[in-house]
């Protein structure tokens, strides 16, 4: 019989080294901030990396684990007298690992399987110590990866992010798809999807986290039919245990009690969504049709694109074609926080606009010197300086809001609340009207001149 280990990386949450004994033995991802490495959960834990995103906002990046990390760990298996390895990295959609993982074990002549998890965090770990039990019974690596990619089919990852922000600044998803699902104020629900060797992937868009909550939890009972019996379930987070308890609450209460894990997500995934994030996690102990009735997938990103550019290209038409064509949008928007902060300080107005103090005097001095704002100092504290809106600069916010009512007309007349659900479906139509509306705007402008 042969002896197997099992491979795995950091994301899986087993820690580097606990269960050697066990035959699972881990190497560490690595976490990059500020431009200084770290071992993933020997140098840097996942609270501290949670922590700094929040209360520095810094970028964080993450890579597979370095070469040397992977030869270390397959040369601990090898001096151990184990025979081949299985290896299970994080999905092959998110990483290079397998990559890694094999390169490794060529390197140093140890016979390795490998099976792509699709996955990561729970469903990574539930993988790792199924295979371990099965070369503990004795099984072959064939039937061991028989068993794990049957696994892997019936199961299920599904992400909630209330704010893209950290996915924009990571790179996931443009600048242009962040700010559209922030303007229509949407909290995009996605999944893993494992014909993408676990690629981050749309599922569906609500607005609030509460009905995303349950759209999850009607989606999992009605489409995937999952029951207390036959489906182990993670609810996985960033600094947001609350939200996690009451979707756990929630499922608890349509489908009765079931086993169900709640934890903090791994550094390694967690630093590429948000502060607030929920990850649930489904696996199948037996095999269901449940891929075949998920919702069909709607791929979008590039009309999203199309949609937020041009309605840009529309406002600063709409702009320079009014009175105030010495404003600025940058400036329009200054004018519109002053509005409605109710006590309109510099730092107010700074954390309004989520600019620095510095960025913001600059602004507000050209604001005041072509007319529109008044900046002058408090009463009660000489060191605070308040801004007031002249009556040329509450015109052109009358502009300005006339702008957004005609646009919002637009959306509104697609978008109705009762289906946002059916928003991204309809963009293709949306971005023809407002080429429309752009091409109106063009002919003014020749009309005028």
């Amino acid at each position: 019989m042969e002896k197997i280990a099992i491979l795995a990386d950091s994301g899986c949450q087993i820690p580097v080294g606990s269960r050697e004994n066990e035959g699972i033995f881990i190497a560490p991802l690595t976490i990059t901030m500020e431009g200084k490495s770290y071992l993933d959960d020997i140098e840097i834990h996942s609270i501290d990396v949670f922590e700094r995103m929040e209360k520095d906002d810094i970028m964080v990046m993450t890579s597979q684990p370095s070469t040397g990390s992977l030869q270390e760990a397959v040369q601990k298996i090898k001096d151990q007298g184990y025979s081949h390895v299985i290896g299970l990295p994080i999905a092959t959609g998110l990483s290079s690992t397998m990559n890694g993982m094999k390169l490794a074990c060529d390197m140093l002549e140890m016979p390795v399987t490998l099976v792509d998890t699709k996955g990561t965090a729970s469903n990574q770990k539930y993988l790792v110590e199924v295979a371990a039990k099965l070369a503990h019974e004795g099984k072959s690596p064939e039937e061991i990866k028989d068993i794990l990619e049957k696994l892997v089919e019936d199961s299920a990852t599904i992400i909630m992010v209330p704010n893209l922000e950290h996915l924009k600044k990571g790179g996931r998803i443009t600048p242009a798809v962040a700010a559209l699902a922030g303007l229509l104020k949407i909290v995009p629900i996605m999944k893993l999807n494992y014909s993408l060797g676990g690629k981050i992937d749309s599922f569906g868009k609500v607005r609030t986290a509460k009905k995303a909550n349950l759209k999850i939890i009607d989606h999992m009972v009605n489409e995937c039919k999952v029951n207390n019996k036959n489906y182990v379930f993670a609810i996985e987070h960033v600094l947001s245990e609350d939200l996690a308890l009451e979707m756990k609450q929630k499922l608890i209460e349509q489908i009765g009690e079931c086993e169900i894990l709640v934890r903090e997500l791994p550094a390694v995934v967690g630093a590429h969504m948000v502060l607030v994030v929920l990850v649930i996690n489904i696996l199948e102990n037996t095999k269901s049709n449940k891929e075949k009735k998920m919702i069909q997938r709607v791929d979008t990103i590039e009309t999203v694109v199309d949609v937020f550019n041009i309605a840009m290209d529309i406002q600063e038409l709409y702009l320079k074609q009014g009175p105030f064509k010495q404003l600025s949008m940058s400036e329009m928007h200054v004018l519109e926080a002053v509005d409605k902060e109710s006590s309109p300080s510099m730092s107010a107005v700074a954390n309004h606009l989520n600019v620095t103090l510095g960025t913001l005097t600059t602004a507000v001095k050209k604001i005041v010197e072509k007319g529109f704002l008044i900046k002058e100092k408090s009463t009660q504290d000489q060191r605070i300086y308040y801004l007031r809106l002249t009556n040329q600069g509450k015109e052109a916010l009358k502009v300005h809001e006339q702008f957004h009512h005609e646009l919002d007309s637009i959306y509104r007349n697609r978008i109705p609340d009762e289906r946002v659900e059916w928003v991204f479906s309809t963009l293709s139509d949306i971005y023809k009207d407002l080429v429309v509306y752009r091409n109106e705007l063009l002919r003014r402008k020749d009309q005028n001149k």
